[in-house]
């Protein structure tokens, strides 16, 4: 995949998935680690519980920037 996404130029990828404190943290890291910009949009994310939630996004602070789906929407327009 990371082939694909450099040839296409791609830098930064918001990242939304089921199982926030296992699937869609362990894509982050990857590919934070690979040097693409990631943002996690809270609201479009979800775990077994609450408290999993939570967790994943607290790992995620130092891999993505944390942003709800009315957040992300507004920064798109006002760019």
């Amino acid at each position: 995949m990371d082939y694909v996404l450099r040839n296409m130029g791609v830098k930064h990828l918001i990242v939304v998935g089921m199982l926030t404190n296992q699937c869609v943290e362990g894509t982050i890291r990857d590919a934070a680690n690979k040097g693409y910009l990631c943002t996690l949009v809270t609201d479009a994310t979800s775990a077994h519980t609450l408290e999993e939630q939570s967790s994943g996004e607290f790992n995620l602070k130092g891999f993505a920037r944390l942003l709800t789906t009315e957040e992300l929407i507004t920064e798109i327009y006002a760019q």
